[in-house]
């Protein structure tokens, strides 16, 4: 597959959960894994690339997380089934931070606000500043079907 942007980092998000969990953060950034568990959809557009490539990411209150990328949009352009891909687990760190390790590190922040899950990166330095919005997907696990690889 191709290289996935940074906070596609939790896009990345998810596993075999439906729609549920997740209902906001109270004053300051008290934001749990708990409050981020749930299935978010990104609509993400990359500088120099053509096309919406959305991904769906399912995230558990325990951490554990998959991405599904749909296929069939108009970035991948291939067709109507999904890539699916384990991510590493988030680790939740306190204060609305959370860390997941690739190759290295990452640490976010991340808040919700009614449907909307904020990822803000902070570290390593590349992605610092970098923001994305999720918003909550209303549908099912079972909704996110085939996978690309079954065919």
């Amino acid at each position: 597959m191709r290289t996935i942007k940074l906070l596609t980092f939790f896009t990345a998000g998810a596993l075999l959960l439906s729609a549920c969990g997740g209902g906001g953060s109270s004053s300051g950034n008290k934001t749990t894994l708990s409050d981020v568990a749930g299935i978010w959809k990104s609509e993400t557009t990359y500088e120099g690339e053509e096309g919406v490539d959305v991904m769906y990411q399912v995230i558990q209150s325990d951490g554990t997380q998959i991405t599904y990328d749909y296929a069939g949009d108009s970035y991948d352009n291939y067709a109507n089934c999904y890539w699916i891909d384990e991510k590493p687990d988030i680790i939740e760190l306190g204060d609305g931070k959370f860390s997941q390790t690739y190759d290295e590190p990452f640490v976010v922040s991340m808040s919700v606000s009614g449907d909307t899950l904020t990822i803000t990166g902070i570290s390593p330095e590349e992605i610092a500043g970098e923001r994305e919005d999720l918003s909550r997907y209303s549908g099912n696990i079972s909704d996110l079907i085939p996978d690309c690889d079954d065919n």
